[in-house]
């Protein structure tokens, strides 16, 4: 496509004066008029009617500029998915998630990944936050998700991040807890948790998640900050069991607001959340700055996008 008449075309309507047009474009008005002549003669049809100083266009002028307009939008989009199939036709990337989120944004995630790069794969590697920290580290992917994994956790991975889900860690007690035996709970819920007194949950029962998850290691922080001293641990894998388990009356847990606001339905359990900056859970995507091509950066977009909508 010669888009340089449509270019010329455009200018002499937005000039309203071929010699205005001619300057803009950096070409002489002789070679500009010309064109206009043979545009004309080749469509046989006045595109403008020349005034002494101004050129105004006909409305056969206005129906051209409209279909000039609309093929170059064409083009555009043409060189777009070109460009997106030749970024795209030889990428295989592998995204690390933990169990937990990948439940609410993995299939959404493929589905608009594979829109718009059809010609890619995206291969997903679910695991526990350690062990793709790991993977990561090894070069085995791309970019992963997990909460924080920073300090503490692992000290100097070549890493950048992007927060792309900001959480809290809510405590939930099941309501025939002895310490909740003289609160008023009838306006608790997992989206108004109120503050209770940590020391009196000293010694129950802790619910929570296996020793190489993050999870634990939050928790495990929280227990040795207030003290906890719980008379055992039941762990298990499945976030879903630590619920469930904890509104049976098991013992008392840490959950994500997400996972509690997502996950299965508790009618015998309570919920409260301190004012501390251990109860913060926030997500990431970590990857390499220097790997950082286009569509890696669409991708941790998509992410975000997902992520806004739980």
């Amino acid at each position: 496509m010669d888009k340089r008449r449509y270019e010329y075309f455009i200018a002499i309507v937005e000039e309203k004066s071929i010699s205005k047009a001619a300057d803009r474009l950096y070409i002489t008005q002789p070679s500009l008029s010309k064109f206009l002549i043979n545009l004309e003669n080749e469509l046989d049809t006045e595109l403008f009617r020349r005034g002494k100083n101004f050129l105004t266009i006909t409305p056969a002028g206005e129906r051209y500029l409209d279909y000039v307009k609309e093929v170059l939008s064409l083009h555009e989009d043409m060189l777009s998915d070109i460009e997106n199939i030749n970024l795209s036709s030889k990428d295989t990337i592998t995204l690390g998630v933990t169990p937990w989120l990948g439940s609410f944004i993995t299939s959404e995630i493929f589905e608009k990944f594979r829109a718009q790069f059809p010609y890619a794969s995206l291969n997903i590697v679910e695991d526990s936050g350690l062990p793709l920290t790991s993977l990561f580290e090894k070069k085995k992917l791309d970019l992963f998700l997990s909460i924080d994994i920073s300090k503490p956790y692992i000290k100097k991975l070549p890493f950048q991040f992007t927060k792309v889900l900001e959480d809290r860690l809510l405590l939930i007690v099941p309501k025939n807890h002895p310490a909740l035996r003289d609160m008023d709970l009838r306006e608790n819920g997992y989206q108004n948790p109120t503050t209770v007194n940590l020391k009196k949950l000293k010694g129950s029962k802790i619910i929570t998640s296996k020793p190489n998850q993050l999870l634990t290691i939050s928790v495990e922080r929280i227990v040795k900050k207030y003290d906890l001293t719980p008379e055992s641990y039941i762990r298990t894998q499945n976030i879903n069991n630590i619920m469930r388990l904890t509104d049976s009356g098991l013992g008392i847990s840490f959950i994500p607001q997400i996972y509690v606001k997502n996950g299965p339905k508790t009618s015998n359990s309570a919920f409260f959340l301190l004012d501390d900056s251990l109860f913060h859970y926030t997500w990431f995507a970590y990857y390499r700055q220097e790997n950082l091509v286009p569509i890696k950066r669409e991708l941790i977009r998509m992410i975000l996008e997902t992520c806004r909508n739980l």
